[in-house]
């Protein structure tokens, strides 16, 4: 079947430093509700807001659980992504999500070299996380296939929104490519990606509604495709507990905002605090999202 893997929300105590019984609390919830793993310290977990010591510690207690962890390696340089994928191994990583550096555009040679390095460093399986919104430097299919045809790549996480994208990687490294991670975290259309050929999700909302991204990749795995697309509509419909009013807050802020507060109305996390310098959230944003969690509440699963 099709993986799903929440990208977590990092919990933060009201002082900004990670709430560590709350992330044990919601690494816990989402596995009960149907998640095959999580990810820590992706772009929805506020990782490259961090020290380190508190990245090693979120990495560690989310891996105490007993589940598969996937590590976000938010860095500028290749040595500093080397020094933190080996920190996550030993903190009890299963697998690195590593994206391009953020400061400067790279050419394909200087990325592969960039990856290998990583995955060296760090000596488990390295996950491309190809975010052009993100970082300057995208992650294009004919690198992917190259890399994963050396071993140094195991997959992609493609956060582009971009099909025809998924499907040019889909291409690239062969629909038959065993073990090879194809991972959407295009919200709105992963029933379009898993028929394209990926083989999983990692979507933001599957912080709060774990339990309809497992029937969603449960239908799409037995190859039901009108009941998948029954329930990416719903959960394209849920897409709009993002789209509150954010105030002066920005989009990032407002979407990551959202979450928490869903996640604290859930009786998961404890507070919805944001790390700086991400505006907090207002009374108004957290009553839109009472509102759309009662409207989950009202129609069936």
């Amino acid at each position: 079947m099709p993986e799903v893997v929440p990208p977590l929300i990092t919990p933060l105590t009201a002082a900004g430093a990670p709430d560590l019984p709350s992330l044990d609390r919601l690494v816990r919830h989402v596995v009960a509700e149907g998640a095959d793993g999580v990810l820590v310290l992706g772009s929805t977990g506020e990782g490259g807001h961090l020290l380190p010591a508190e990245q090693e510690a979120v990495v560690a207690t989310a891996a105490a659980t007993g589940h598969e962890v996937m590590a976000g390696v938010p860095a500028l340089n290749t040595r500093q992504a080397a020094e933190l994928a080996a920190r996550f191994a030993a903190a009890g990583a299963h697998t690195l999500l590593v994206p391009p550096p953020s400061m400067f555009p790279l050419a394909p040679v200087e990325l592969a070299a960039h990856f290998a390095t990583v995955a060296e460093a760090g000596g488990l399986p390295v996950i491309a996380y190809h975010v052009p919104s993100r970082v300057p430097s995208p992650v294009g299919p004919a690198l992917l296939a190259d890399l994963v045809a050396k071993g140094v790549l195991a997959g992609v996480k493609d956060s582009s929104g971009d099909l025809g994208g998924h499907r040019a990687a889909v291409l690239a490294v062969g629909r038959d490519a065993s073990g090879v991670r194809l991972l959407t975290g295009s919200e709105t259309c992963i029933d379009a990606a898993l028929q394209l050929g990926f083989t999983g999700a990692v979507p933001g909302l599957a912080n709060v509604f774990t339990a309809l991204h497992r029937a969603l990749a449960d239908a799409a795995g037995r190859g039901e495709w009108a009941e998948a697309r029954r329930v990416q509509d719903r959960l394209a419909y849920l897409h709009r507990i993002y789209e509150g009013p954010h105030g002066e807050a920005s989009f990032t802020a407002g979407a990551i905002g959202a979450l928490k507060a869903a996640l604290v109305e859930l009786g998961v996390i404890e507070t919805a605090t944001l790390s700086a310098p991400f505006v907090q959230v207002g009374a108004e944003a957290a009553g839109h999202v009472r509102a759309v969690l009662r409207e989950a509440r009202e129609e069936p699963r």
